[in-house]
């Protein structure tokens, strides 16, 4: 059976360098924490978890962050596909510095990393959307889930591949982080091979023309000036509590203004966005720190590395597409956005109460693995119900002069999420006891979106429709 049958065939180069880019992401997201907290002798850098969290709430903030002046240079300046390319030559630059052996170049690395996902992001997923030319349609959510599995595949193998060549044998445990860290240029080189073809025949004039130089540095003074500000602010918890709490006031405030819509639904899907990636975020960096204390990573009597487990979130994910996009084929051409946004945060609030309720009744004991991955079962229904949709419904709002923006401020909401997810990781407690209660009151607050989610659900529907409508008569 071809999935990518009835698609556009460009989908496939596309869905192949998402891939490996999703590689290089949740593979070395796996690595990180574990990498930098890890003793020297053992070939980490030997970092408290406090600097380790840090370092890791920058680098997958600044990802997001940087990703609205990227968009603007895809834009206005370079074109979607150029910017596909040159992210992706980034990335490839920035694995082979980590694989080098070298203090500094660790850091080097993690900022070619992720200036190029900047660039890559955004702009590939405007690329998905245009493939599909009209409104929204069910041909075009299908091709958005098959795309969203190339991410998932990408999660998939990266912990696997990564976290098997920091165990193996052949290598000294002192070279193994580096050899991981280095397997993700061999398969982005390939997809980037492969996506030259693609970047040959793609349109090289930006739709929107060159814009404004001014509006551009500004763009980047306000992304590096909040990601001090979040980095600054690690020790200063109010403050970056109240500025996310300018979201939802200024969504709302967009929302009762009759000409001001389409911002209205876009700080809606940014707070989504941030939802979703805040449960990410937990699982690639606090989280692995509580399953490293306080879980038992054997299966049948099998221990594998802890880095597994970010492996078996994403073989959820391919599952769950395959089957929701099943269910989804036999229906009529209809989005419903309350029932999959809700049924989404429903599933992240039962994904967090499971692991809060077994630490809080394992009395210190080691939690079997199993929870982990009933958790991660849970949590990965929940991507799959909400991000194609919601990938979907941001290409469709977007005037055309504006698919790098609008994909952009979804992603930004996964900035939000990483660093949100860090200040999170730093205040959930050191015991079992301490760390379930967290849990079980983050699964309440998720459990409160979904109502509020439910509530506003009629709402999106008609302005979403309302935009459509007068982008048709435009």
């Amino acid at each position: 059976m071809n999935p990518f049958k009835g698609h556009p065939a460009e989908l496939r180069r596309l869905f192949i360098i998402e891939m490996w880019e999703r590689f290089s992401y949740f593979g070395l997201a796996s690595l990180l924490v574990l990498f930098m907290t890890s003793g020297k002798t053992e070939g980490g850098l030997g970092w408290s978890d406090h600097k380790a969290m840090v370092v890791k709430g920058a680098y997958g903030s600044g990802i997001y962050l940087l990703a609205i002046p990227c968009s603007l240079l895809a834009d206005r300046w370079f074109g979607a596909a150029t910017a596909v390319l040159l992210g992706g030559v980034l990335i490839l630059a920035g694995h082979v510095t980590l694989a080098l052996p070298l203090g500094d170049g660790f850091i080097l690395g993690l900022i070619l990393v992720a200036i190029g996902t900047s660039f890559l992001k955004p702009s590939i997923g405007g690329l998905v959307g245009d493939l599909y030319k009209g409104s929204f349609s069910q041909d075009k959510k299908a091709g958005m889930a098959l795309f969203y599995m190339s991410i998932s595949l990408g999660g998939l193998l990266g912990p696997f591949v990564l976290g098997y060549l920091r165990t193996s044998t052949f290598v000294t445990p002192n070279l193994g982080w580096h050899v991981a860290f280095g397997a993700a240029a061999v398969g982005m080189g390939f997809a980037l091979c492969l996506f030259v073809g693609f970047w040959r025949t793609a349109p090289r004039t930006p739709v929107a023309g060159r814009g404004s130089a001014s509006s551009l540095v500004w763009s980047f003074v306000g992304a590096f000036g909040l990601l001090w500000l979040f980095v600054w602010g690690t020790d200063r918890p109010a403050l970056v509590w109240a500025l996310y709490g300018l979201v939802p006031v200024s969504a709302l405030y967009y929302a009762m203004r009759g000409d001001r819509k389409k911002e209205a639904v876009w700080l809606v899907m940014l707070i989504i966005s941030t939802l979703v990636s805040v449960v990410v975020g937990q699982m690639v960096s606090g989280m692995i720190l509580v399953i490293k204390e306080n879980v038992d990573p054997t299966i049948f009597g099998w221990s594998f590395p802890v880095e597994y487990f970010a492996g078996i979130f994403s073989g959820f994910i391919i599952l769950f597409s395959w089957v929701f996009g099943k269910m989804q084929g036999a229906r009529a051409d209809t989005v419903n956005y309350r029932h999959s946004f809700t049924v989404g945060a429903v599933f992240v609030a039962i994904a967090i109460g499971i692991i809060g309720l077994a630490l809080e009744l394992s009395g210190g004991a080691k939690i079997s693995a199993w929870v982990i991955i009933g958790s991660y079962a849970f949590k990965a229904a929940a991507e799959v119900l909400i991000i194609p949709t919601a990938l979907a419904l941001m290409h469709d709002v977007s005037a055309a002069e504006e698919k790098s923006l609008t994909m952009a401020i979804w992603y930004l909401g996964a900035g939000l999420g990483v660093n949100m997810a860090k200040m999170l990781g730093l205040s959930m407690g050191s015991g079992p006891s301490d760390q379930g209660a967290f849990f079980l009151w983050e699964a309440a607050a998720a459990g409160l979106f979904a109502l509020i989610l439910w509530m506003a659900g009629r709402w999106l529907a008609k302005t979403v429709l309302e935009i459509r409508s007068a982008q048709a008569s435009a």
